[in-house]
Protein backbone atom coordinates (compact mmCIF):
# COMPACT_ATOMS: atom_id res chain seq x y z
CA UNK A 1 0.00 0.00 0.00
CA UNK A 2 1.36 3.69 -1.19
CA UNK A 3 0.00 6.76 0.52
CA UNK A 4 0.32 9.41 -2.24
CA UNK A 5 0.86 13.15 0.02
CA UNK A 6 2.81 14.59 -3.07
CA UNK A 7 5.50 12.42 -3.30
CA UNK A 8 4.37 8.51 -2.94
CA UNK A 9 5.25 7.44 0.52
CA UNK A 10 5.51 3.46 0.39
CA UNK A 11 4.63 1.33 3.29
CA UNK A 12 4.51 -2.48 3.69
CA UNK A 13 1.68 -4.86 3.62
CA UNK A 14 1.63 -5.00 7.49
CA UNK A 15 -0.23 -3.19 9.77
CA UNK A 16 0.46 0.55 9.93
CA UNK A 17 -0.11 2.30 12.91
CA UNK A 18 -0.05 6.24 12.38
CA UNK A 19 0.23 8.37 15.76
CA UNK A 20 0.08 12.56 15.53
CA UNK A 21 -1.77 14.38 12.96
CA UNK A 22 -1.12 13.76 9.12
CA UNK A 23 -2.28 16.37 6.55
CA UNK A 24 -2.72 15.60 3.19
CA UNK A 25 -3.13 18.00 0.68
CA UNK A 26 -4.40 15.80 -2.28
CA UNK A 27 -5.55 12.67 -1.81
CA UNK A 28 -5.05 8.78 -0.49
CA UNK A 29 -4.19 6.29 -2.49
CA UNK A 30 -4.80 2.65 -1.43
CA UNK A 31 -3.27 -0.45 -3.21
CA UNK A 32 -4.70 -2.59 -1.33
CA UNK A 33 -7.28 -1.72 1.48
CA UNK A 34 -7.22 1.37 4.08
CA UNK A 35 -9.06 0.94 7.38
CA UNK A 36 -10.18 3.78 9.45
CA UNK A 37 -11.41 2.90 12.44
CA UNK A 38 -13.60 5.92 14.58
CA UNK A 39 -10.65 8.32 12.53
CA UNK A 40 -13.08 11.01 11.31
CA UNK A 41 -15.69 13.11 13.26
CA UNK A 42 -18.53 13.58 11.18
CA UNK A 43 -19.84 17.07 11.16
CA UNK A 44 -16.50 18.95 12.33
CA UNK A 45 -13.73 17.02 9.51
CA UNK A 46 -16.73 16.23 6.68
CA UNK A 47 -18.67 18.39 4.50
CA UNK A 48 -21.97 18.17 2.97
CA UNK A 49 -24.83 17.42 5.03
CA UNK A 50 -25.92 13.99 7.41
CA UNK A 51 -28.60 13.26 9.74
CA UNK A 52 -27.05 13.27 13.25
CA UNK A 53 -30.47 11.50 14.68
CA UNK A 54 -33.90 11.82 15.16
CA UNK A 55 -35.84 12.89 18.14
CA UNK A 56 -39.73 11.27 18.94
CA UNK A 57 -42.31 13.70 19.96
CA UNK A 58 -45.60 13.51 21.88
CA UNK A 59 -47.43 11.17 19.72
CA UNK A 60 -44.89 10.43 17.38
CA UNK A 61 -42.51 7.40 17.95
CA UNK A 62 -39.42 6.96 16.37
CA UNK A 63 -38.02 3.49 16.41
CA UNK A 64 -34.52 1.63 14.67
CA UNK A 65 -32.53 4.75 14.67
CA UNK A 66 -30.26 3.36 17.14
CA UNK A 67 -27.11 3.50 14.62
CA UNK A 68 -24.95 4.13 11.57
CA UNK A 69 -26.75 2.60 8.29
CA UNK A 70 -30.01 2.24 10.20
CA UNK A 71 -33.35 2.21 8.66
CA UNK A 72 -36.00 4.59 11.08
CA UNK A 73 -39.47 3.94 11.58
CA UNK A 74 -41.47 6.77 12.35
CA UNK A 75 -45.22 6.06 13.17
CA UNK A 76 -48.15 8.60 14.46
CA UNK A 77 -50.23 7.95 17.14
CA UNK A 78 -53.86 7.91 16.06
CA UNK A 79 -55.57 9.36 19.36
CA UNK A 80 -53.32 12.48 19.04
CA UNK A 81 -55.49 15.22 20.48
CA UNK A 82 -55.03 17.11 17.01
CA UNK A 83 -58.04 14.78 16.30
CA UNK A 84 -60.01 15.85 19.74
CA UNK A 85 -59.72 19.23 18.96
CA UNK A 86 -62.30 19.90 16.32
CA UNK A 87 -65.67 20.35 18.64
CA UNK A 88 -67.60 17.11 18.28
CA UNK A 89 -70.99 17.85 19.39
CA UNK A 90 -73.99 18.36 17.30
CA UNK A 91 -74.99 21.49 19.10
CA UNK A 92 -72.02 23.72 17.01
CA UNK A 93 -70.64 22.25 13.81
CA UNK A 94 -69.94 18.40 14.58
CA UNK A 95 -66.50 17.17 12.64
CA UNK A 96 -68.77 14.73 11.18
CA UNK A 97 -70.36 17.10 8.89
CA UNK A 98 -67.07 17.70 7.47
CA UNK A 99 -65.62 14.18 7.14
CA UNK A 100 -68.23 12.10 8.05
CA UNK A 101 -66.19 10.24 10.12
CA UNK A 102 -65.54 9.86 14.46
CA UNK A 103 -65.68 11.58 16.79
CA UNK A 104 -69.25 12.75 15.91
CA UNK A 105 -72.96 12.64 16.47
CA UNK A 106 -74.12 9.13 18.11
CA UNK A 107 -74.60 6.06 15.13
CA UNK A 108 -77.98 4.56 15.28
CA UNK A 109 -77.32 0.90 16.50
CA UNK A 110 -79.21 -1.41 14.04
CA UNK A 111 -82.42 -3.73 14.92
CA UNK A 112 -83.12 -1.58 18.55
CA UNK A 113 -86.12 0.39 18.62
CA UNK A 114 -85.93 4.49 19.23
CA UNK A 115 -88.33 4.59 21.83
CA UNK A 116 -88.29 2.80 25.69
CA UNK A 117 -89.65 -0.94 25.96
CA UNK A 118 -89.78 -0.82 29.42
CA UNK A 119 -92.63 1.96 30.67
CA UNK A 120 -95.13 1.69 32.83
CA UNK A 121 -98.69 3.31 32.02
CA UNK A 122 -101.12 5.26 34.28
CA UNK A 123 -102.47 2.17 35.39
CA UNK A 124 -99.54 0.59 36.59
CA UNK A 125 -98.72 -1.99 33.93
CA UNK A 126 -95.75 -2.26 32.66
CA UNK A 127 -95.04 -2.53 28.77
CA UNK A 128 -92.58 -4.22 26.78
CA UNK A 129 -92.85 -2.63 23.64
CA UNK A 130 -92.03 0.99 22.22
CA UNK A 131 -93.87 3.94 23.80
CA UNK A 132 -95.80 6.21 21.69
CA UNK A 133 -95.10 9.84 22.95
CA UNK A 134 -98.51 10.90 21.56
CA UNK A 135 -100.55 8.21 23.70
CA UNK A 136 -101.37 10.52 26.66
CA UNK A 137 -100.99 6.65 28.86
CA UNK A 138 -97.58 7.58 30.49
CA UNK A 139 -96.40 9.92 33.17
CA UNK A 140 -93.75 11.64 31.65
CA UNK A 141 -92.70 12.77 35.19
CA UNK A 142 -91.38 9.17 35.98
CA UNK A 143 -91.14 7.91 32.27
CA UNK A 144 -87.60 8.46 30.17
CA UNK A 145 -89.18 7.62 26.77
CA UNK A 146 -85.73 6.94 24.41
CA UNK A 147 -83.85 3.89 24.55
CA UNK A 148 -79.85 4.95 24.44
CA UNK A 149 -79.23 1.37 23.45
CA UNK A 150 -80.55 2.65 20.15
CA UNK A 151 -77.48 4.71 19.71
CA UNK A 152 -73.11 4.31 19.90
CA UNK A 153 -70.43 6.79 20.21
CA UNK A 154 -68.74 7.00 16.33
CA UNK A 155 -64.92 5.27 16.55
CA UNK A 156 -62.25 8.29 16.24
CA UNK A 157 -61.14 8.05 12.93
CA UNK A 158 -63.80 5.38 11.70
CA UNK A 159 -66.41 6.79 8.89
CA UNK A 160 -69.99 7.27 9.83
CA UNK A 161 -73.04 5.41 8.30
CA UNK A 162 -75.93 7.94 10.33
CA UNK A 163 -78.43 9.60 8.56
CA UNK A 164 -79.45 13.20 8.46
CA UNK A 165 -82.91 12.94 8.91
CA UNK A 166 -84.53 9.31 10.38
CA UNK A 167 -88.88 9.67 9.61
CA UNK A 168 -89.18 7.55 12.72
CA UNK A 169 -87.23 10.00 15.14
CA UNK A 170 -89.66 12.83 15.62
CA UNK A 171 -91.18 15.18 18.92
CA UNK A 172 -94.37 14.94 19.93
CA UNK A 173 -97.43 16.02 17.96
CA UNK A 174 -98.96 18.97 19.23
CA UNK A 175 -102.25 19.72 16.60
CA UNK A 176 -104.08 22.81 16.71
CA UNK A 177 -107.95 23.94 15.39
CA UNK A 178 -108.69 27.02 14.49
CA UNK A 179 -112.55 28.08 13.25
CA UNK A 180 -113.98 30.78 11.80
CA UNK A 181 -117.69 31.75 10.97
CA UNK A 182 -119.14 34.84 9.36
CA UNK A 183 -122.65 36.54 7.76
CA UNK A 184 -123.13 39.39 5.54
CA UNK A 185 -126.40 41.87 6.42
CA UNK A 186 -127.53 44.10 3.58
CA UNK A 187 -128.40 47.47 4.60
CA UNK A 188 -130.01 50.69 2.94
CA UNK A 189 -131.28 48.98 0.07
CA UNK A 190 -128.18 46.57 -0.14
CA UNK A 191 -126.14 50.04 -1.25
CA UNK A 192 -124.04 49.12 2.03
CA UNK A 193 -123.44 45.42 3.35
CA UNK A 194 -122.22 44.78 7.06
CA UNK A 195 -119.77 41.36 7.27
CA UNK A 196 -119.47 39.81 11.18
CA UNK A 197 -116.85 37.26 11.50
CA UNK A 198 -115.77 35.56 14.74
CA UNK A 199 -112.94 33.94 14.82
CA UNK A 200 -111.54 30.83 17.20
CA UNK A 201 -108.12 29.83 17.47
CA UNK A 202 -106.74 26.73 19.53
CA UNK A 203 -110.67 26.22 19.36
CA UNK A 204 -110.24 22.92 21.55
CA UNK A 205 -107.99 24.51 24.27
CA UNK A 206 -105.28 21.98 24.04
CA UNK A 207 -103.05 22.16 26.65
CA UNK A 208 -98.87 21.20 25.94
CA UNK A 209 -97.12 20.89 29.03
CA UNK A 210 -94.60 18.78 28.03
CA UNK A 211 -91.76 19.51 26.01
CA UNK A 212 -89.94 17.45 23.67
CA UNK A 213 -87.26 14.27 25.13
CA UNK A 214 -84.12 15.01 25.81
CA UNK A 215 -81.56 14.03 23.30
CA UNK A 216 -78.50 15.14 24.57
CA UNK A 217 -75.64 11.81 25.31
CA UNK A 218 -77.25 8.48 25.29
CA UNK A 219 -74.59 7.87 28.10
CA UNK A 220 -76.49 10.34 30.82
CA UNK A 221 -78.37 8.08 33.32
CA UNK A 222 -81.92 9.31 34.47
CA UNK A 223 -81.86 11.20 37.73
CA UNK A 224 -84.69 11.90 40.15
CA UNK A 225 -85.64 13.73 43.25
CA UNK A 226 -88.51 12.40 45.33
CA UNK A 227 -89.14 9.70 42.84
CA UNK A 228 -89.50 12.06 39.98
CA UNK A 229 -87.16 12.21 37.71
CA UNK A 230 -84.98 15.61 36.84
CA UNK A 231 -82.94 14.71 33.81
CA UNK A 232 -81.38 11.88 31.82
CA UNK A 233 -81.38 11.03 28.62
CA UNK A 234 -85.16 10.57 27.21
CA UNK A 235 -86.52 13.30 29.75
CA UNK A 236 -89.32 15.02 28.93
CA UNK A 237 -88.88 18.53 30.93
CA UNK A 238 -92.63 19.11 32.57
CA UNK A 239 -91.02 21.95 34.61
CA UNK A 240 -90.00 23.94 31.77
CA UNK A 241 -93.20 24.64 30.63
CA UNK A 242 -94.82 27.44 32.74
CA UNK A 243 -97.63 28.29 30.22
CA UNK A 244 -98.75 27.42 27.07
CA UNK A 245 -97.03 29.59 25.10
CA UNK A 246 -93.28 28.87 25.76
CA UNK A 247 -91.38 31.10 23.04
CA UNK A 248 -93.93 30.70 20.39
CA UNK A 249 -93.03 27.16 20.29
CA UNK A 250 -96.11 25.80 21.77
CA UNK A 251 -99.89 27.09 20.75
CA UNK A 252 -101.65 29.74 22.69
CA UNK A 253 -104.60 29.08 25.26
CA UNK A 254 -108.19 29.24 23.25
CA UNK A 255 -108.42 32.92 21.89
CA UNK A 256 -110.95 34.40 19.34
CA UNK A 257 -111.79 37.84 18.15
CA UNK A 258 -115.06 39.17 16.12
CA UNK A 259 -114.18 41.30 12.90
CA UNK A 260 -116.88 43.61 11.41
CA UNK A 261 -116.81 45.13 7.80
CA UNK A 262 -118.89 47.56 6.48
CA UNK A 263 -118.60 47.67 2.55
CA UNK A 264 -120.27 50.63 0.31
Amino acid sequence: MRIRTGSMVPLSNAVVTISGTWTFSNEIAANGGLACTNCIALGSETTNDYLAGLVQGSGIGISGSGGEGATPTISLDATLAIFKTIDASAGTDPISNTLGRGPGPAQRVAGQSLWSSNWTDYDGVVHNTPIDINCHCFDPAKTNVLNPAAWVDQPVGVWGSGAVYYSDFRGKRRPVESINIGKRFPLHAERVVMSVRAEFFNILNRMEVVSDPSTGSPSNPPTRSNGLLTGGFGYMNYTNVTSNSVGGSLPAPRNGQVVIRFEF
